[in-house]
């Protein structure tokens, strides 16, 4: 057997322990994500702290990894609600939306929407706010903040 071959066969038995690895089933416990990381589209900008501020109708998505069975997704969010209105927030999981958020508070608070992942492997998680609302005056100074989202699964 030659150099070469020993380096060869040497990088396959590495690569093959490192994919082994890579590929473990994640534990039971809790995902955060910071908004400002997340996929952004819409009416909307990344705050210093990490938090996303919408002003306009906007979409957050981020990929998660999730074991078929219970979610708990938390949403710590604060809105500022005008003409009797607050934000809404859509949450989808694996293309279906999964609970809607009435935040009508300026101060942070955790909102939280049980479902359940219908499939293992990576999904994804959206969370819109639609700023429209029919009225014959617009919604002048409505916004919405979201600080942290997280997933939890397991015990």
């Amino acid at each position: 057997m030659t150099a070469t071959t020993r380096l060869n066969i040497g990088g396959l038995l590495l690569l093959a322990l490192t994919l082994g690895n890579g590929c473990s089933k994640p534990t039971a416990g809790t995902l955060t994500l910071v908004p400002s990381g997340m996929n952004i589209t819409g009416g909307a900008m990344r705050n210093k702290n990490g938090s996303v501020v919408f002003w306009g109708n906007g979409k957050l998505q981020s990929k998660v990894y999730l074991e078929k069975g219970p979610v708990t997704i938390t949403i710590r969010a604060a809105g500022n609600v005008v003409d009797g209105a607050g934000p809404v927030v859509t949450v989808d999981l694996e293309a279906r939306i999964v609970g809607k958020l009435a935040v009508a508070d300026k101060q942070q608070k955790e909102y939280v929407i049980t479902t359940t992942a219908q499939n293992s492997g990576t999904s994804i998680l959206g969370m819109s706010f639609d700023n429209h609302v029919k009225k014959e005056t617009g919604l002048k100074g409505r916004w919405l903040v979201v600080e942290a989202v997280s997933i939890s699964q397991g015990g």
